[in-house]
């Protein structure tokens, strides 16, 4: 095949513009029932999934902040709670000041292992 100038390529479009091909009569009704049908199949858990939410971005730039707002003052009233007993003593090294009623944890006491000595256990019995 050979391939066209340019002059050959605009009477070829001038003719596709001046004739464009016609639907046939039972296009718009088959085309709105493919679309019908996919559009149907698609489960809720998959719009859920995959599916968009369009919005300015404005909108979205306070709704994050607003959400951060929020986890910030819930993250820091959670942390609040007395649920665990921890020792108050100035004994371990690791221990500063209490907070209020809260012992702080630091690392600031601890030492590094001078010497690791491994054992590798391969049964249940052979750790003697």
């Amino acid at each position: 095949m050979r391939s066209l100038n340019d002059d050959e390529l605009n009477s070829l479009l001038r003719q596709a513009k001046a004739s464009p091909p016609k639907p046939s009569p039972g296009f718009t009704d088959r085309a709105m029932r493919a679309y019908q049908r996919q559009s149907s199949r698609s489960s809720v858990w998959h719009r859920l999934l995959y599916g968009t939410i369009r919005m300015p971005i404005p909108i979205g730039v306070v709704a994050s902040i607003v959400l951060i707002l929020v986890g910030a003052v819930f993250g820091h009233k959670l942390g609040q709670t007395h649920g665990v007993e921890m020792p108050t003593g100035q004994d371990s090294p690791a221990m500063s000041a209490a907070v209020g009623d809260r012992p702080v944890l630091n690392l600031y006491g601890l030492q590094p292992v001078t010497e690791l000595h491994p054992r590798i256990i391969r049964r249940v019995h052979e750790d003697r």
